[in-house]
């Protein structure tokens, strides 16, 4: 299958505070559909706290005329405290939501559309999935940063199941009960060698929560991963 899609309008509103709009339409993926999904993002920061916040909605129709309701929500902020290492306290907020009867005349689960690499969601995808997270970040030296996470993944609604990022159906709706997927660890190294060029180093760790024990293996999932980044 193909997709297509239109280019993004952006809105500047002020030098703070910016939102912007996308349409677009697919037909591939885990979800055949013509949907059409439309953004809106706020950004601006105050004294010490800075915060992020993305919406989504989707619409159209599926390929076997299903009426597309689907919405992503998406917040983050972060707070810089005074002491060494200039440490900067945040938290994060993720919401894709899931289908509630796979009987009706309805799909609900967000589809993505193309996945993001090193994302907040490097083992499990945004649809049907709830995470809320801390973390805290450190420079100790004026060219590394360092970064520690903990984020608790749960399932919005048990009518729909776990996707990756890709997306594709990693375990499904009635295979488990539990909304509980599991508590995610990160701790990140990024050293930056000059304004063209980065590295990083990656630690993740999933304890597995009671709906991936009741739907087959249940081990933690644990991965690190090595990363350069040039910029031009």
């Amino acid at each position: 299958m193909s997709a297509r899609s239109r280019r993004p309008t952006r809105l500047t509103v002020s030098n703070d505070l910016k939102s912007c709009c996308m349409s677009s339409s697919s037909k591939a993926g885990v979800f055949p559909s013509e949907r059409d999904t439309f953004s809106v993002r706020v950004g601006a920061r105050k004294d010490a706290l800075t915060y992020d916040v993305e919406a989504m909605l989707q619409g159209g129709k599926t390929l076997t005329g299903k009426d597309v309701e689907a919405w992503f929500l998406g917040a983050e902020a972060t707070y810089q405290l005074q002491g060494a290492w200039n440490p900067r306290l945040g938290t994060r907020f993720e919401f894709g939501s899931g289908d509630k009867n796979p009987d009706d005349n309805k799909s609900q689960t967000f589809d993505p559309l193309w996945g993001r690499g090193q994302s907040f969601t490097p083992e499990f995808g945004y649809s049907n999935m709830m995470q809320a997270g801390v973390n805290l970040n450190v420079n100790p030296l004026p060219k590394l940063s360092a970064n520690v996470g903990v984020t608790l993944l749960q399932r919005l609604s048990r009518d729909d199941g776990v996707y990756s990022l890709a997306p594709a159906l990693m375990r499904g709706a009635y295979e488990g009960q539990s909304r509980d997927v599991g508590v995610r660890t990160t701790t990140r190294f990024d050293y930056t060698f000059n304004p063209h060029v980065s590295a990083g180093f990656l630690i993740n760790h999933v304890k597995a929560g009671d709906f991936l024990k009741e739907t087959g293996s249940n081990e933690d999932l644990f991965y690190t991963s090595i990363f350069v980044t040039t910029r031009f």
